[in-house]
């Protein structure tokens, strides 16, 4: 019998040579492999990474050039209509922040996984819109334990540090 397959959206502001981006592509090189999975890729930037996502069969999507953050919203939801994930997974505070905010305007139908790399409480508008819809993530990671930290002590939230490691 064929099993449905589990669709993961991976959301992240860019493919460049970075930490974040260095894990994601781990995790998604390891996720491969599984049969059960369908995996989609969406970025804000394009990168480095983009080939690398790309042979490992993935399907890229990068964002055209915009700065209107409506925009990017608007972006991103046509990308969950069209997916209709059973997890969105969104690395970086902008990503995070995109991922939130597309929740008032979808029904939320996923699971929503966002992973810090940065003390939020440095950035007091961001901290502020990183606040808003919160408590509609289902998991939020963190990758360092002054991020770790951050997240518990500013929000009070329940939280899992993954210390530059996998689930």
């Amino acid at each position: 019998m064929n099993q449905k397959k589990i669709k993961i959206l991976f959301f992240i502001t860019g493919l460049d040579s970075g930490g974040a981006e260095k894990q994601l592509f781990n995790l998604v090189k390891g996720l491969s492999v599984k049969t059960n999975l369908e995996i989609k890729l969406v970025a804000l930037k394009n990168g480095i990474y983009f080939e690398n996502f790309v042979a490992l069969g993935s399907d890229v999507i990068v964002f055209k050039k915009t700065t209107l953050f409506t925009n990017n919203i608007s972006i991103f939801i046509s990308h969950i209509k069209l997916f209709k994930p059973d997890i969105v997974h969104s690395f970086l505070l902008h990503t995070n922040i995109i991922s939130k905010f597309s929740l008032f305007f979808i029904k939320k139908e996923f699971k929503l996984i966002c992973s810090y790399r940065t003390l939020i409480s440095k950035y007091p508008l961001l901290n502020t819109l990183e606040f808003i819809n919160y408590k509609k993530v289902d998991l939020m990671i963190s990758n360092s334990k002054s991020a770790d930290s951050d997240l518990v002590n500013f929000k009070k939230i329940s939280k899992r540090v993954i210390l530059n490691g996998f689930l």
